[in-house]
């Protein structure tokens, strides 16, 4: 009694219990009332368990492994729980770091260490991507940080973060990579280390940066890239691809652009609650369009006129009938508000 803990992993020879089928059975259930995770059994004394003893497991969702006398020693196991424990918890302190290292959180002194850690070949160009894993192997992936690399046995470390990762691909001295060629280069990356093909990430990738203390920035263009392959439902996107949005996706969350983008949006939101309207459906599929009237109206099942007199309405709402600005700053308020929609940091 008060042997086990809950979700402890017990392995054993079931030596207490040799030629004693009759006494398994308690110390299972006494192992179910303990909560345990998992029961691994060596089949020294027994080759099968009692089936009343392996249907009781079952009924109480209590896992049992059997393994050979030559499989492994206890020692061993013991020993190779011990590191994945302790890689796990390596795995979430270096995705904390990382995470200050974005924000700008971190001391120089834990910058240049991180930096050293993440960009251990400091001599080579280097491109960094980030892989988000989509759907539900996301969440499996996500939950068991299968993709982690030991980076003694690879030139390009992959490092997980928030869900996805980062993969450091070196250009092997070259400044630039053709483009097929590079997607090969990150397809092998991601087929050897994180066991899943690139059509199962929203890819982003950074500029070619030559300079080790540039990596801070090489970082955060690969997230950028990676959300707008998102918002743009491509599987991958190079960040000098991403045009406005370089702008809006390292900042978007900031305290100025959300008041400006808030403000616009309220004001449409508030008229339509009061009149049953359509103004926002409609100015977020102008915006959506680049103020293509005749798009808009095709996909609204609209007349051109009734698009046209509502994008007036909005104008009129905002008090920018005459102001030139009206389109530039609608797209930037719609585009905040769907970023706002889809993610909620921006780092």
């Amino acid at each position: 009694k008060w042997t086990f803990r809950k979700y402890d992993f017990v392995i054993s020879s079931l030596l207490f219990a040799k030629d004693r089928p009759d006494v398994l059975l308690k110390a299972v259930q006494d192992l179910c009332h303990d909560q345990v995770g998992a029961l691994a059994v060596k089949n020294v004394c027994y080759r099968e368990l009692p089936s009343e003893v392996l249907e009781y497991a079952d009924e109480k969702g209590l896992p049992i492994f059997m393994f050979g006398r030559d499989d492994a020693y206890f020692e061993d196991i013991v020993v190779c729980l011990k590191s994945k424990i302790a890689e796990r918890d390596n795995l979430e302190l270096q995705e904390h770091r990382i995470s200050l290292f974005l924000r700008g959180e971190l001391d120089l002194k834990g910058q240049r260490e991180l930096n050293r850690e993440l960009l251990p070949n400091r001599v080579e160009p280097y491109r960094i991507l980030y892989c988000f894993i989509r759907g539900e192997n996301g969440e499996k992936i996500r939950d068991y940080r299968r993709y982690y690399l030991d980076r003694e046995r690879s030139r390009q470390p992959v490092f997980y973060y928030r869900g996805g990762c980062f993969a450091v691909i070196y250009l092997a001295g070259e400044k630039e990579e053709k483009t097929e060629k590079l997607y090969a280069r990150y397809r092998d990356v991601l087929l050897e280390n994180l066991r899943m093909p690139p059509e199962s990430y929203w890819i982003g990738a950074g500029e070619v940066h030559e300079d080790p203390e540039e990596l801070l920035s090489a970082m955060k263009e690969a997230i950028c890239a990676e959300k707008y392959a998102q918002i743009a439902g491509k599987s991958r996107v190079f960040f000098r691809d991403t045009g406005i949005w370089q702008i809006l996706l390292p900042c978007w969350s900031q305290e100025w652009f959300q008041r400006f983008s808030r403000r616009i949006i309220q004001i449409i939101l508030e008229f339509d609650r009061k009149h049953d309207g359509d103004l926002y459906q409609t100015a977020e599929q102008y915006v959506k369009k680049f103020g293509n009237i005749q798009e808009v109206a095709e996909t609204m099942h609209l007349h051109k006129n009734t698009v046209r007199y509502r994008i007036n309405k909005v104008r009129e709402l905002l008090d920018m009938e005459e102001d030139a600005s009206f389109d530039m700053q609608i797209f930037m308020a719609f585009m905040i508000d769907e970023l706002n929609q889809l993610f909620k940091t921006d780092f």
